[in-house]
């Protein structure tokens, strides 16, 4: 097939939504299928960064579109412009379908160029009346809505009374690590101590300040942070610098990650009652109904024992005691116990890595596309596909003199 990935993410940085989408878009290559991502051309990347696709440690199997804005000095429907100008490009290159989580392109893809569209949503939107979503919802041209939680899943059916087979649940994952991995090298003072691996970001809700507090707790052990940001590293390496058994270790590319995980002794998951993510945290919506982290999926695949927030919605996938283990998110004393447990016993801690490696399977980002695109071939929707191109040439034209704009730069993305 042909596939156009359509999204928001910026383009290499930080965010766990951009990880998501540079692994989605290698999985759906790996299953033989040519695919575009088309991002946005924006200054706010992550620097020095030579080749994106070894900074996200997958293949060079798919092409990546960085978008720049028509006329972007002018304000007024700057995201109209944006999102007609990708659309246009993917009917007339003829994309099989269009997948994403940029609403405004899929809804102009589905609504406006009759394109078969899968919508792909990880949180509700702030607006319950978000007037974009109620037209792709209404479009014949919705293959499904993707969201990565039963319980996301349940609340568009409420909210929104749609039909529940129109929507697909396609959990978060992560790839299978190769064998040839090494592990990498740890700061000197933690030798001969138990190994206590948090990978992620540092921001309100992840439960740093949990972490300080059981590291106070328990002598035997160091706690190794892997990520975050500039600043909550700066700020967070102060605030603990009493503390002779944590260490900041900052930001490492995702394709570095893995190898700091497989490091540890145990990989922890501190969430708290509110949690927020880069793209939410400005308009205060937590995601701690609805997440599927990364992190959970990533640490799988690390064969490590898990010790997690114990979070109603992380038990779609975690079960305590088998491919990890659960505690109060606020609870320090808990979590000092239940790292002293796997401390002291050798043979659960062989017995979670096993049964999670084993669970894993179903959890990778290949697993997660084949779900997809066989849901794809599985709809009416797709199979009746119609382009109309006389109408298309028509809105093109109209589009093309409401801009001020001739043809030939309305044709090409470059």
């Amino acid at each position: 097939m042909k596939i156009a990935y359509v999204a928001t993410s910026k383009i290499p940085s930080r965010e766990a939504n951009s990880i998501h989408v540079m692994k989605m878009c290698s999985a759906f290559a790996a299953e033989g299928n040519d695919v575009t991502l088309f991002v946005p051309e924006t200054d706010e990347i992550e620097p020095d960064v030579d080749n994106v696709y070894e900074f996200y440690g997958v293949p060079e199997s798919f092409k990546i579109k960085k978008v720049k804005l028509l006329l972007p000095n002018w304000k007024k429907g700057r995201q109209d412009r944006y999102s007609f100008k990708i659309a246009n490009y993917i009917c007339r290159k003829k994309f099989d379908f269009v997948i994403g989580r940029d609403k405004h392109t899929c809804y102009m893809a589905a609504n406006t160029f009759h394109i078969p569209v899968l919508l792909e949503r990880h949180a509700p939107y702030n607006n319950v009346n978000d007037w974009v979503f109620l037209q792709i919802k209404k479009s014949d041209y919705l293959i499904k809505l993707i969201v990565i939680t039963e319980a996301l899943k349940e609340y568009f059916i409420e909210q929104y009374q749609m039909d529940a087979d129109k929507i697909y649940v396609a959990p978060d994952g992560a790839d299978k690590l190769p064998e040839s991995i090494e592990p990498a090298e740890l700061i000197d003072k933690s030798k001969g101590l138990f190994h206590v691996g948090y990978i992620g970001h540092l921001y309100k809700g992840r439960g740093i300040e949990l972490i300080e507090e059981v590291a106070q707790k328990c002598p035997y052990a160091f706690f190794h942070i892997i990520g975050g940001k500039k600043d909550d590293i700066i700020y967070w390496r102060k605030k603990t610098e009493h503390l002779d058994n944590i260490y900041f270790y900052g930001f490492v590319p995702p394709s570095e990650a893995a190898r700091y995980g497989i490091s540890m002794d145990v990989l922890i998951a501190p969430y708290q009652k509110e949690i927020y993510t880069a793209s939410v945290k400005k308009d205060g919506q937590s995601t701690v109904e609805w997440m599927s982290p990364l992190k959970i999926f990533e640490y799988m695949a690390m064969g490590k024992p898990i010790i997690s927030s114990d979070i109603p919605v992380l038990r779609e996938v975690l079960e305590d005691g088998v491919n990890g283990l659960l505690c109060i998110y606020n609870d320090a004393d808990a979590w000092c116990d239940t790292i002293e447990r796997l401390y002291k016993e050798k043979e659960l801690s062989k017995q979670l890595s096993e049964d999670t490696l084993k669970m894993f399977e179903k959890y990778t980002w290949r697993y997660r596309a084949q779900g997809i695109v066989k849901e794809v071939c599985s709809t009416e929707c797709y199979n009746k596909k119609v382009n109309n191109i006389y109408i298309i040439k028509l809105i093109c034209v109209a589009m093309t003199t409401m801009f001020g704009l001739v043809k030939k730069r309305l044709r090409y993305i470059e």
